[in-house]
């Protein structure tokens, strides 16, 4: 069973920002999807941020496989409220500023 089961009306959409709160573009979602964040490395070994809309099953299998799934991407979170996108991998942005300390 689907973790989400309502959509997003509007989220922030952006691609390679260095910071979620940077992101002020907003797209509608459709009635299949959610609001999703995903943090990664880029080929500049610099942390990035992509926001927008995801399939709400794709969400749901990444949640699944995050613990056994190692890549440049750092975090992957999806949500189901309006604009809640702009909040999600905030965890990691804070314990990777603490390690590099």
């Amino acid at each position: 069973m689907s973790k989400f089961t309502k959509c997003c009306k509007y989220m922030f959409n952006c691609r390679d920002v260095t910071s979620p709160l940077e992101c002020r573009s907003k797209v509608e979602c459709r009635s299949d999807e959610v609001c999703f964040t995903q943090q990664f490395v880029n080929d500049n070994f610099k942390k990035r941020y992509n926001l927008g809309c995801e399939k709400k099953k794709r969400c749901d299998l990444l949640r699944q496989l995050a613990p056994h799934h190692r890549s440049l991407q750092l975090c992957n979170q999806c949500c189901q409220s309006s604009e809640c996108n702009k909040k999600l991998c905030s965890e990691m942005e804070t314990l990777t500023e603490k390690l590099q300390k």
